[in-house]
Order: structure tokens, then sequence, then C-alpha cells
């Protein structure tokens, strides 16, 4: 039954009793794919660190907000609380991210088997510097503040870049 609840829901009935607590840990670790929609008002960073935290053999994680914003402080939490991680995938709305390149290399950083990143919308990235051993698919889109990018992906096997100008932008190839 709990496998067919909204997360949200399943965080909130771990306190019901000590069973069902025990039958949630058992479906929150059996979790390889999620999806986490942030919301306005709520405090998102902890939210993500709760549902991450118990989620050892997450291999998938797509966020998304409904007007709330993507920080570089979520994206610390994603990166603190999933090592495991394969593929991530940030969908704010339009004007709905203020993360910056800090917030990605700290999942970069801390991810090492994160081979697929794609980033849905990313107006408000004005720089990306970063690095990684195991990234093979880059996704950018919306990328129109775009101002400095040096990335160095030596495994890099597919690139896709909707980039508004092109000026600043390197890309560093074995």
């Amino acid at each position: 039954v709990f496998k067919f609840l909204p997360v949200t829901k399943l965080n909130d009935l771990r306190t019901v009793n000590r069973a069902w607590n025990e039958a949630i840990e058992v479906t929150f670790s059996e979790l390889q794919s999620l999806s986490l929609t942030l919301h306005p008002g709520e405090d998102n960073k902890k939210y993500v660190m709760t549902i991450l935290s118990h989620s050892p053999n997450l291999k998938h994680l797509t966020v998304t907000t409904k007007r709330a914003m993507l920080t570089d402080e979520i994206l610390e939490a994603v990166g603190e609380c999933s090592q495991k991680l394969q593929s991530l995938r940030l969908c704010p709305p339009k004007l709905s991210s203020s993360y910056s390149d800090y917030g990605l290399k700290c999942v970069l950083n801390s991810c090492t088997s994160l081979t697929r990143l794609v980033l849905e919308e990313s107006s408000q990235l004005k720089r990306f510097v970063a690095e990684s051993s195991s990234l093979e698919v880059l996704h950018m889109n919306g990328c129109s503040h775009l101002e400095e990018t040096e990335l160095k992906f030596p495994q890099l096997r597919e690139l896709a870049l909707n980039l508004i100008s092109a000026e600043g932008v390197q890309l560093y190839a074995p």
C-alpha cells in the first residue's frame, strides 16, 4: 500500500506508529527512482534531506518546483544524501531557479556515480565551471544568462546545450 502513496504523505505517516514507521523505512530503502516536487513556504532542504537520507539505493532523481526556488542549499542536500545517484534531472519552472555552479559542483563532487545531468531550466545560471570523471550525458536547456562555462568531463559522450549566446563557453575534451 505504501508504494502507491506520494512521498510527502509517507513521511507524514511515519509518526502513526512503530509498525508503520518500519514499513515505510523499508519502502524508502527500496526506492531506486524518485521525483520530488518542492513547494513554497516549506523547509525544502529539510524535506529533501529527510527523504534522500532514508533512500540509500536511490539512483535516479528528478526535482521539480511549484513556485519554490531551487537553490544551492537544496543541491548541497542532494549531494550530501545521494552518493549513489546515477542521474539527476532539475526541472524548475522559469525564474524559479537560483542555484549556481556551486550547487552543481556539490552534486558532481559528491555523487561520484552520476552519469547523467539534465538541467531543464537554467536561465538564472550565469557560470558553470565544473569537472566530473563519471558524467557521460549533459543536457542544459534555457541557458539565457550563461556567461562563463568551462566543463571538464572526460567521459562525456552526449552534450545538448540550448544557449542563447555561446560567448565565453569553453568545452574541454580529452
